[in-house]
C-alpha cells in the first residue's frame, strides 16, 4: 500500500515538478536569448542612423577614380537569341565552330 501510493502520488509529483523546472529553465533560455536578439537590433538600428549618405557618396568617388581597363582577353560572345535572325545565328555558329577547328 505504501508503495502504491508512493509510486502513484510521488512519481507524478517528482515528475511533475522536474517537468515545471525544465520548463522554467527553457524560459529563462529564451528571454535571454530574446534579450541578445533585442540589444543586437538597437545595435544595427543606432548604426545604420549614423550613415552619412553625403559622406559615404564623397569617399567612393575619391578611392574609385580609375578609369576603365578592358582585360586584353575580353570579347563579346552574344547568346543563342542575340541575333535576329535564325540564319544569322546559324552562320555565326558554324563561323565560331570553322575558326575553333582551325585552332586544334
Amino acid at each position: 500500500m505504501i508503495d502504491s501510493r508512493f509510486f502513484s502520488e510521488g512519481l507524478q509529483r517528482r515528475l511533475l515538478e522536474r517537468f515545471v523546472r525544465i520548463l522554467l529553465h527553457a524560459q529563462e533560455l529564451q528571454l535571454g536569448h530574446l534579450e541578445t536578439l533585442k540589444s543586437r537590433v538597437a545595435n544595427v538600428e543606432v548604426k545604420l542612423n549614423q550613415v552619412d549618405i553625403v559622406r559615404d557618396q564623397n569617399l567612393f568617388i575619391d578611392y574609385n577614380l580609375r578609369t576603365f581597363i578592358a582585360p586584353e582577353d575580353w570579347k563579346f560572345e552574344p547568346c543563342s537569341i542575340h541575333y535576329d535572325t535564325v540564319s544569322l545565328t546559324i552562320f555565326m555558329c558554324l563561323n565560331s565552330a570553322g575558326r575553333q577547328y582551325r585552332k586544334i
